[in-house]
């Protein structure tokens, strides 16, 4: 699904919100919320859960901030409680407007994952941080332990894979070939 790939960014509410789940939340309060309105009509005592992962967990959030903070969204939901709960939630609302919305909206993140902290923001200040340092610097001074083809040299497959080969070339004659990444090739 394209919601998410371009991560561009509407004007929302003096701020801003993720354009691919603003839409997405918008379509859903265009289009089914009166449905949703109608079935807790005819059970009072429920509330309405917004549940979703990634990137529903986005349109989850965007959509409890709409039927709170949009004029025509609010007054189709008029007196129903209710909250949203994502996993991974995706950043989908500048900082000021998140803030503002902890009440009703709840994200559940899993220990390093990046989803929920990358953001065009975190990207550009990445972008800073790695101008400031001298990364280009590290980074070569770590390539050699880093490189891909002494991970793979070091893997069982690899090794079944060279004595597969080396014993095929004793069957086979003088014909030698060359295992990509092997180190013989450089």
């Amino acid at each position: 699904m394209l919601t998410d790939a371009c991560a561009s960014c509407s004007p929302y509410c003096g701020g801003y919100a993720h354009w691919g789940m603003l839409q997405a939340a918008q379509w859903f309060v265009k289009h089914e919320v009166q449905r949703v309105r109608g079935f807790l009509d005819e059970h009072p005592s429920y509330e309405l859960l917004l549940v979703g992962h990634s990137l529903g967990a986005g349109t989850a959030a965007m959509l409890a901030h709409l039927l709170r903070n949009d004029s025509q969204a609010s007054q189709l939901m008029s007196g129903v409680s209710f909250q949203a709960v994502g996993v991974a939630t995706p950043a989908v609302l500048t900082e000021e407007l998140a803030e503002n919305c902890s009440d009703y909206i709840t994200s559940v993140v899993l220990m390093h994952d990046m989803v929920p902290r990358f953001s065009i923001k975190n990207v550009f200040d990445l972008k800073e941080e790695m101008d400031a340092t001298k990364w280009g610097d590290i980074l070569v001074s770590t390539a050699k332990d880093w490189m891909v083809p002494d991970v793979i040299e070091r893997s069982e497959t690899y090794k079944r894979l060279s004595r597969n080969v080396s014993q095929n070339t004793k069957r086979q004659g003088s014909y030698t070939p060359t295992l990509p990444f092997s180190s013989n090739s450089s």
